[in-house]
């Protein structure tokens, strides 16, 4: 996924309404010794390319129960600091020794990490699974329209902004207030550059019968049920449909037949605000002077509405 691309509610949504237990990690590579050191992974910045596969290694170590590279504590402490935020209870471990038991622990009916900081570096993170005889890994690719990321990233960044209708429409690629216009977090191209990657990758292990699945933000937003299920179905567990219920209930403000439009818990850490507040997915992007590495994006996962 990408910095302010739907994981949050991704992550509450899948994992919280499966029929069996699921082993889950939000962000190891946070804790580990390496990146912690470099600073490398503070919130919203954007990865130097010669990290990436860093990261893609200590994600792929903390899937395979490896922290011998980890600040076991720190990586503890920072799963209940998401768990916190997130108000996932799978995240909230007791001790370094209670999470490093659980990922070990057989009941759990598969392991499941979620980062937004490998964004461009899945092939990196495969090439490790195919070395390490990791064969049954099972790729989720969320995938949000990179306007939407952006002005997301832009709300988090300025205090104060609200998001209305006014502020979901752009005119032009010069929308940025000048004092960010150096962000690389900002960089529109960039972002699709590195977004475009890793699609190409799950396509190239789709057409090689690999299991892979892309997942939109937007069907998270108007079909939550049936995402869910499908979802669920490609990581060959059960839907506890009494779970989904619950969630939709708690979640939604207007489940119908025309529109469903999702609206987050109180105690929600999620960009679902931001679609219900906007109150509309636009199908086109009113975004003159496209860069080609968005266009190509845009195409390749088509349709992709702008929530």
């Amino acid at each position: 996924a990408q910095w302010r691309g739907g994981s949050t509610f991704a992550e509450q949504l899948i994992f919280t309404t499966a029929s069996k237990q699921i082993f889950l990690l939000d962000e190891p590579a946070f804790a580990c010794n390496a990146l912690m050191k470099a600073r490398a992974l503070a919130h919203g910045r954007v990865l130097p390319d010669s990290v990436r596969p860093a990261v893609a290694d200590a994600n792929l170590e903390a899937l395979n129960c490896d922290f011998e590279s980890f600040n076991i504590t720190a990586l503890y402490q920072w799963q209940q600091l998401r768990g916190q935020l997130s108000s996932l209870h799978q995240l909230q471990y007791q001790s370094s020794t209670s999470l490093w038991r659980a990922c070990n622990s057989t009941p759990f009916a598969l392991r499941a990490l979620k980062t937004v900081r490998m964004i461009g570096s899945l092939r990196h993170f495969l090439r490790g699974c195919r070395k390490k005889g990791l064969h049954n890994v099972r790729v989720l690719q969320l995938v949000r329209h990179p306007y939407s990321v952006l002005r997301s990233r832009l709300a988090v960044l300025q205090a104060g902004v609200t998001f209305t209708s006014s502020a979901y429409q752009l005119k032009s690629m010069d929308w940025l207030p000048s004092h960010l216009h150096d962000r690389p977090d900002l960089n529109i191209s960039k972002l699709c550059s590195m977004m475009l990657k890793d699609v190409r990758n799950v396509h190239e292990m789709q057409r090689r019968m690999e299991p892979a699945m892309l997942v939109h933000y937007d069907e998270l937003l108007l079909d939550p049920a049936g995402t869910a299920r499908r979802v669920h179905l490609f990581l060959n567990v059960q839907t506890d449909e009494q779970a989904l219920l619950s969630f939709i209930a708690k979640h939604v403000r207007e489940y119908s037949k025309h529109r469903k439009s999702i609206k987050p818990a109180a105690d929600t850490y999620s960009t679902v605000r931001e679609a219900t507040v906007a109150s509309r997915c636009s199908n086109a992007a009113p975004v003159t002077q496209q860069p080609a590495s968005c266009a190509q994006l845009l195409r390749l996962v088509a349709p992709l509405r702008d929530c």
